[in-house]
This record gives structure tokens, sequence and C-alpha cells, in this order.
């Protein structure tokens, strides 16, 4: 998949996150919603990182793969003790690619963000605060591996 399309398709994804008696949708370049907003300000953050383990590189793996790699992920998460919530990252309707699974990290530092991120081989990233839109964080160029050594850049509109 080349930059073009596997951004469409980021940019196309719902990114449900779990609260503890709703769902609230991010959308990229989009303000969070205000139920968000809310759970920020009660656990006293600001920032949110929506982080996955799934289909690495955009490459879909097997169910068990990624299970075995979100618990990775969960295991080092567990060790930050940030606020999380869980989260479902669903592509378009009318697109293939699978639901993945995943965490929205209060908090966490951008670059922790990022050095997670790569750990995982994601080419990118949602980041979000209660006052700047979701944005797309790029890490690796689709195909380039997970060994980019900086920010690509941060795609927004």
């Amino acid at each position: 998949m080349d930059r073009a399309t596997t951004e469409a398709a980021f940019r196309n994804t719902r990114y449900v996150v779990q609260l503890p008696d709703e769902e609230a949708v991010v959308r990229i370049d989009q303000p969070l919603p205000s139920t968000l907003r809310r759970w920020l300000q009660a656990v006293g953050r600001d920032s949110l990182s929506l982080l996955t383990a799934d289909n690495p590189g955009a490459i879909q793996r097997s169910e068990r793969d990624n299970i075995r790699e979100r618990d990775r992920l969960l295991r080092e998460l567990d060790h930050l003790a940030l606020p999380c919530l869980p989260t479902v990252h669903v592509a378009a309707p009318r697109s293939q690619w699978p639901a993945e699974y995943g965490w929205a990290v209060a908090n966490l530092p951008l670059d922790k963000a990022c050095q997670l991120a790569r750990s995982c081989q994601q080419l990118a990233f949602v980041r979000a605060s209660i006052d700047e839109p979701a944005r797309l964080i790029w890490l690796n160029e689709p195909g380039s591996g997970p060994s980019s050594a900086k920010i690509d850049h941060i795609s927004s509109r």
C-alpha cells in the first residue's frame, strides 16, 4: 500500500474509545468528543495517544499473533501506570480491513508513544489533547519497516 492509500485508510478509520459507561469516537483532524475531554479532566490529564499492536506495518496478521502482541503492549503500558481505556479501531465500512484493538493512553509523553508504536512496528498512531484535534503521527513510510529514527511528520490538513 502506498502512503496516500495508507493515510486515507487511517483517516477513514473510527477510533472507538470504550469509556466506563459509553463509547466515544475519535476522528483524525476532529476535536476530542466531550465525553473524552471530561474523562481526561477527571483523571487529571490532558492528552491521549491511541496505540495498537495489531497488524504491524499495515500487514494483516493472524488473530493469535495480534493477541500475543497486544498482550506484550499491555504489559509495557502497565509498567507506566498511566490511565488507559480500551479502543477498537474500525475501518471504513467498505474496507476489508479487520478491526484492531488497542488502548487510549492518557498523558503518554510523545517520545514514549513513538517508542511504543515503533516497538509494535506500527506506521503511525493517533494523538489528541483537550485543546487540539486528533492528529496522525507518522513513524515510517509504508513498507519501510520499524527502524525510522524520528517522527516522519504530523499529518494535518
